[in-house]
């Protein structure tokens, strides 16, 4: 393999996997205590700024009619009392005087705590499904009936609400019956609970809408945003976890709210016609079955990357095996043996070619000093030298590029499936979660399975063969050093995986040495 092409291969897949914890550097979390700013108005198709006027909750908002709306929660604002929806997935609690969501519990999830998983923000502004005025005032409820799992909601205006919860599923429906178009809010951020914990990733909106599908990190919504439809779906998303809202028809405009601050809230307002209008709204985990059966564009919603087309097979192939032994860990564990053995016979002569390769690098590099004035000639003897050896110098570069897309898929597979939150393996309390066996230091979870991955990748390097000149050969040296730092801090079961390869791959060298000795190549 040409040695630009294996160095600009490894520092492409170092990026790859080093990107998640060059994020956190750059958009760290906002420090407690930071002052809070005001959201700046975002402007209605006049170019009118926003009017200011007192939100039902004893707080201020800035909106206009046919903008977006930004609200503040006064402080100590009493709590309001919720009538709950709910079924053996998820509870759904909304506000009796507002008709907003207040609470979505998971029952199959729990937090750190080891209580039901809080999908709603503990403070926030508005909360999905209410309905907000001309004059910045959330609608309130005029009548509320819980009849055999749907809410009816009647609210002052005269405009109603149904909410219905399907059965085992995330899914709940909002029918809609309103005199005059309405400002609904739709899908907002996560409980604080979520943000602040230790897994990360894909935090932000999601849309689509006529130019193309668009994410908006939370992190980098340093402002209201005003978005201009027609919008099919829109979504809030955590790494593992879904807001998820698909109109029967399509948004005329949605209102992305920001309020900065120690706590930031993130909030949608929904621009939706009047007469009937149907909703499927998805409130709860990022589980493919769930997603899939709600609907294929909530299943896009699990990163996999690129490779998605490797990455689901991945995914299946990964829960079976699960079903069967009932251990993620070995489920890992036997996944990395069958992708071994499906590239082994590939991968065992990319070694002998580059062992061979290495074999010839004295003769190669008299060649080089004889003729280094005409490289044409250089290049046609370098060429009978590979032919007369039965050298091939592109398996050291194919079966490198064919093992991408599978080494990339599975690597989103172990980084965004929720199926590995909280799976134990071994001393690991938690595959999702990084190994801190022996605590933290400087901002490192610190454990043996990265130091374990760090040495089996140092060991495959030194017994790798190489045609890289001695300058490039000393940068590679630093790899395993820099993909142990980063590894502290992923996930142990994508550092279970890296370091079951880098073994088996050991052994598969140690192989192919062995075949060149007997050859007596």
């Amino acid at each position: 393999m040409d040695r630009r092409t294996v160095l600009a291969i490894v520092l492409s897949l170092a990026v790859v996997v080093g990107y998640s914890e060059v994020m956190k550097w750059f958009y760290p979390p906002t420090p407690e205590g930071e002052t809070e700013v005001a959201p700046s108005p975002v402007e209605t198709g006049g170019g009118a700024p926003d009017k200011v006027a007192p939100s039902a909750s004893g707080g201020e908002s800035t909106l206009a009619a046919g903008g977006a709306v930004g609200a503040v929660v006064a402080p100590g604002a009493e709590r309001e009392e919720g009538i709950d929806l709910a079924n053996d997935w998820v509870t759904l609690s909304f506000g009796r005087r507002t008709g907003g969501l207040l609470s979505a519990r998971l029952s199959h999830h729990v937090d750190e705590e080891g209580k039901p998983l809080e999908l709603v923000a503990e403070v926030a502004r508005f909360h999905s499904g209410q309905v907000v005025a001309g004059d910045g005032r959330v609608v309130e409820v005029a009548e509320a009936e819980l009849v055999d799992h749907s809410l009816s909601l009647r609210l002052q205006d005269g405009t109603r609400l149904r909410w219905s919860l399907d059965d085992h599923s995330y899914l709940a429906h909002l029918e809609i019956e309103a005199a005059a178009p309405i400002r609904l809010v739709g899908p907002t951020g996560f409980s604080h609970k979520i943000l602040d914990t230790r897994y990360y990733g894909n935090q932000g909106f999601a849309y689509r809408t006529a130019t193309g599908e668009e994410e908006v990190g939370f992190k980098k919504l340093e402002g209201d945003r005003l978005v201009e439809g027609p919008i099919p779906w829109l979504v809030s998303e955590d790494k593992y976890f879904l807001q998820g809202w698909i109109p029967e028809t399509p948004i005329a405009r949605v209102g992305l709210l920001v309020r900065p601050g120690a706590e930031p809230d993130y909030t949608t307002l929904l621009s939706v016609a009047g007469g009937s209008s149907r909703l499927r709204v998805y409130v709860g985990a990022k589980e493919m079955d769930a997603l899939t059966a709600a609907d294929p564009i909530f299943a896009k919603r699990i990163h996999f990357g690129w490779f998605r087309v490797v990455a689901e097979p991945m995914f299946y192939l990964l829960r079976f095996i699960h079903r069967l032994i009932g251990s993620w860990g070995v489920s890992i564990i036997l996944v990395t043996v069958l992708i071994k053995l499906a590239f082994f016979k590939l991968t065992h002569n990319q070694q002998v070619s580059m062992k061979r390769m290495q074999a010839l690098q004295p003769e190669m590099q008299q060649l080089r000093e004889k003729y280094k004035k005409d490289p044409q000639r250089m290049q046609r003897e370098i060429m009978e030298l590979y032919k007369r050896n039965k050298v091939n110098p592109m398996m050291g570069c194919l079966p490198m590029v064919v093992q991408i897309p599978v080494f990339l898929a599975l690597y989103n597979v172990l980084l965004n499936a929720i199926e590995l939150r909280h799976a134990p393996f071994l001393y690991l309390p938690d595959l999702a979660a990084a190994d801190a066996l022996f605590g933290h230091l400087a901002g490192f979870a610190v454990g043996p399975l990265p130091l374990i991955m760090g040495v089996t990748m140092w060991l495959q390097q030194q017994m790798t063969p190489t045609t890289m000149d001695p300058t490039q050969a000393r940068m590679m040296k630093f790899l395993p050093i820099v993909f142990t730092l980063m590894f502290f801090n992923f996930p142990s079961g994508l550092v279970l995986y890296w370091a079951i390869n880098n073994l088996l791959t050991i052994g598969q060298q140690i192989l192919a040495n062995r075949a060149v000795e007997a050859s007596g190549a």
